[in-house]
């Protein structure tokens, strides 16, 4: 019964360390996000927002916005269409599409589908709406400017500027 003791005293030990921190070694972050993706998507091809910014000036871009309806009617980038299912994009596929999510993950598994069905000239937007809007770049709603995104959650929204949070409820 006493070989258990050190065992147990190390676990309670953690339990406190865990309950301290928070769990914040769980806590998303830019740099996990993105090896995530590149390890999960190693073909999906990335775009920058400051190359997006600039693209949107002067090129046709099928700029697609793959989140849930809630968080697309908070707010989304001028021109973005609100698509779901990878099956909903049809035409021309050297047509150059770029899509975004909250931080890039949906819509990086979204452009790996698009790839697959032959939309070579697909694009992830690297940081999605968080770092769009977190740089300052426009976001609206109804065509009108606003000044808001929805977090996800708290756990994700951690990654988008607090003033820029808003629930549909609030």
């Amino acid at each position: 019964m006493e070989r258990d003791c050190p065992h147990v005293s190390r676990l309670i030990i953690l339990l406190i360390w865990l309950l301290v921190s928070g769990f914040s070694f769980f806590s998303p972050t830019w740099e996990r996000i993105e090896n995530q993706i590149a390890k999960d998507f190693p073909q999906v091809q990335h775009m920058d927002i400051d190359d997006l910014y600039v693209a949107l000036q002067h090129e046709n871009i099928l700029l697609i916005d793959v989140r849930d309806p809630e968080e697309f009617g908070i707010s989304q980038i001028k021109g973005a269409h609100h698509i779901q299912s990878p099956e909903q994009v049809d035409g021309d596929r050297q047509a150059k599409i770029v899509a975004y999510c909250s931080v890039g993950y949906r819509s990086a598994e979204f452009v790996q589908a698009l790839q697959e069905r032959g939309f070579q000239n697909a694009y992830n937007l690297r940081g999605s709406i968080f770092a769009w809007a977190n740089h300052g770049y426009p976001v609206y709603k109804n065509g009108q400017r606003t000044y808001h995104v929805h977090p996800f959650n708290k756990k994700w929204g951690k990654l988008l500027d607090e003033k820029l949070h808003l629930y549909p409820d609030t």
